[in-house]
């Protein structure tokens, strides 16, 4: 057996796999099953529906099959069209806001990417594949399809249609015709060089390659090798041992990509045959050491990196944790960085498992207090699975290759101030933060924000300072930035929303959904958003008051009522109509404002109910007065109204039945009274032809007018006109049609 020196140590891993096209033999098993899930409409993420699923280690693909459909619950009408959205994400639940709600904290931009996908809520099956999945954890997030909450209309309960959103979803997983755990160990006398003849069927179209490459490996390359060249097409995908690196269709006789390994020396090659002839494969990883690299890129000691180990302190709190670097015996606090100008500081530190990923992860930077250069500025970036080296203009350099840039995720210019990034729901792994310090020349507040513009690549959006657009433009021209030593304060924690706080338009709560416990800001006064910053349906002040009032004088339409009812002798009715405009006034005071211009006499769910009670008694005893049967029959009717009533009142007070039933029972009531008294008349003449010609038919019409725009026109925008135009309505409908007693005679 051969032996390799470590200079000349690969990792290599011979595959000779004959790949016949037809018909897949992978065998695919379902292994989760979440029926029954209930969606919600999206009013904040703390209504989302989150499944958890587990895709284990040796899956070539994972399909998530899934049904939304409708039913009915309750109601007269038919289920309207609705739809939903569902994201699936590895590690971590996504942060989703469809409204489009903007945030004023500085999130991580560079996140696993997940795409929603939008279905007809139809009962159609619908699927999202993933090639070769991370394993472990995997989300789906689904809520209701987002609409306007200003132009959703207020529906009746029991008129319209109840109907629940009903999501069921399924995993199914795909396992490889071909799976070869070849690991490979760190023993530099082991023979690395291992191969592998298969084609005893005809259907092998799928392979599961697993290899290390050791952790301390700066760059590695893969190298594949296909007897049948062009003619036939592979997809080759790579991925750590939490999160993919890279995917290529592979149509060549020999291929080389070169990539950036993760932290983690397991990585697995996922093959799939596509399409063509058989074909020999051979696959070859090796890692390239940093004195090769150096010599290849032509660089010098830029590349050495500085790790300053992390020491993880758990709290009691829901996701409460912190990482400190620790020098000496202060463990407490979290010792000062000595960054050099020859390397590149990195820190890691590690997101365990679902129970630390319901938070907000917080990175922050601050010059530290004894740093006395003003013209110091620390650059850092944030990353997962691998850390990010650090252009000479401070950018992050991300991709396989480093061939990406995207701006800095940190950027400290001032010894006062700490500058953080914050990670929702961070993706369970390794982290890391990388970080340098720069010194800028001239000392200028104008080279200062030219180098930070540079370093966030805000001339890519668009943006420019002073009529430079650019890096070394205009006033940036005679501004440079060289790398240098700095003493610098990390504050890596986690905590529940955005550092225990969601500003002063909200509280942090933490929620359970389906066994899944995270955090989330419950927002105040129309404010929306991750951090309950967003103030596009925030309604001003003038606004607020203005609606209040609509709302709680239009009940001043009651007392021409009560007048009326005084002076026609109803007196029962009168107080009836009193209770309405006292109980209506207050529950609107407390319901109508924001949390600065409100009023609560009592319990909000108490005066609802006084509301809805002496609403309710008010229609009957109108009816009954109108029925005209006497004291006796009066009394006991108003008395059985009480009894039933307050029984619907406090079951489903805003349930369709509770108005119809004692608008239906009085309306026979009153029929049936008004024909026996016809009966005995002899005559059709009754009641007195002025209120069977002008009274009654002018009461319904308004009553009526005031029922249609309640139960159809009120939107979340027209509430506060359409609902005090029915209180208006109601009122009048009474004045109309509570009769004079001579009329009944």
């Amino acid at each position: 057996m051969q032996n390799r020196s470590p200079t000349t140590t690969t990792s290599l891993l011979a595959l000779a796999l004959l790949l016949l096209a037809g018909a897949s033999a992978s065998t695919t098993r379902k292994i989760a099953v979440r029926p029954d899930n209930v969606l919600m409409d999206y009013l904040a993420f703390r209504y989302v529906s989150i499944l958890h699923f587990v895709v284990p280690e040796n899956a070539v693909s994972a399909v998530f099959n899934f049904t939304v459909y409708q039913k009915k619950t309750g109601g007269l009408m038919e289920c309207s069209q609705q739809f939903a959205e569902v994201h699936v994400k590895s590690a971590s639940v996504p942060l989703v806001h469809p409204d489009g709600s903007k945030y004023k904290a500085n999130l991580l931009r560079e996140r696993r990417p997940h795409e929603p996908m939008r279905v007809d809520c139809n009962g159609d099956t619908h699927k999202i594949s993933e090639e070769a999945p991370v394993p472990g954890d995997w989300y789906l997030v689904a809520y209701k399809a987002w609409e306007d909450p200003d132009n959703k209309p207020i529906k009746q309960e029991g008129l319209a249609a109840s109907c629940d959103t009903i999501l069921d979803a399924e995993l199914v997983i795909e396992y490889p015709d071909v799976y070869l755990p070849l690991g490979v160990g760190d023993d530099d006398d082991e023979e690395n060089e291992r191969s592998l003849g298969l084609g005893s069927g005809p259907n092998l179209t799928t392979a599961l390659l697993e290899f290390y490459v050791p952790a301390e490996s700066p760059r590695a390359r893969l190298s594949v090798k296909s007897s049948c060249g062009g003619e036939c097409t592979l997809k080759l995908h790579l991925g750590g041992a939490s999160d993919s690196v890279l995917e290529r269709d592979i149509n060549d006789t020999e291929t080389s990509l070169e990539f950036r390994p993760r932290d983690e020396p397991l990585h697995r090659v996922v093959l799939r045959f596509m399409h063509g002839p058989a074909t020999n494969l051979s696959v070859e990883i090796q890692p390239i050491s940093l004195r090769d690299l150096q010599e290849q890129e032509q660089r010098s000691t830029s590349l050495d990196v500085t790790e300053f180990p992390l020491v993880r302190y758990t709290l009691p709190d829901f996701f409460t944790f912190n990482f400190n670097h620790v020098v000496g015996s202060n463990a407490n606090e979290s010792a000062p960085l000595n960054l050099s100008a020859t390397s590149l500081g990195v820190m890691r530190f590690r997101i365990e498992d679902a129970l630390d990923t319901g938070g907000t992860l917080s990175v922050g930077l601050k010059i530290h207090d004894d740093e006395k250069k003003d013209n110091v500025v620390i650059v850092a970036c944030v990353s997962h699975g691998k850390y990010d080296a650090i252009s000479s203009l401070g950018q992050c350099l991300r991709d396989v290759d480093d061939s990406t840039t995207s701006g800095a995720d940190v950027y400290v210019a001032n010894s006062s101030l700490a500058d953080f990034v914050h990670v929702p729901y961070p993706e369970t792994g390794n982290w890391h933060l990388s970080l340098r310090a720069f010194c800028l020349e001239p000392t200028s507040p104008e080279c200062r924000q030219c180098h930070e513009s540079c370093a966030r690549k805000r001339w890519d959006n668009g943006t420019s300072y002073n009529g430079a657009s650019g890096c070394h433009e205009g006033v940036c021209a005679n501004c440079t930035a060289r790398p240098c030593d700095a003493r610098v304060k990390s504050i890596v924690a986690s905590a529940q929303c955005v550092q225990n706080s969601c500003g002063r338009q909200g509280r942090c709560n933490v929620y359970l959904e389906a066994g899944y416990a995270f955090s989330s800001c419950y927002c105040y006064g129309g404010y929306r958003g991750f951090d309950c910053s967003d103030d596009a349906y925030v309604v001003g002040t003038s606004d607020v008051l203005a609606r209040l009032l609509l709302l709680t004088l239009s009940n001043l339409a009651f007392v021409g009522a009560i007048y009326v009812a005084v002076r026609r002798a109803y007196y029962t009715e009168a107080l009836a109509y009193t209770a309405v405009l006292v109980f209506s006034t207050f529950y609107h005071a407390c319901e109508g404002g924001d949390r600065n211009h409100s009023y609560c006499l009592m319990d909000i769910d108490t005066l609802q109910f006084c509301d809805f009670f002496n609403a309710l008694l008010s229609i009957w005893m109108t009816l009954i007065a109108m029925a005209s049967m006497g004291s006796r029959l009066t009394s006991f009717c108003h008395i059985l109204g009480v009894i039933v009533l307050a029984v619907g009142a406090e079951k489903d007070r805003t349930a369709l039945w509770v108005f119809m039933l004692p608008a239906v029972t009085g309306c026979l009531i009153v029929l049936a009274s008004w024909g026996y008294k016809c009966r005995q008349k002899g005559s059709l003449q009754y009641p007195a032809r002025r209120y069977r010609i002008v009274y009654l038919p002018l009461g319904l019409g308004v009553v009526f007018l005031g029922l249609v725009c309640y139960a159809f026109f009120q939107t979340n925008s027209t509430y506060f006109w359409v609902h005090s135009l029915w209180h208006v309505a109601v009122a009048l409908g009474v004045v109309l049609l509570l009769p004079k007693r001579e009329y009944m005679q």
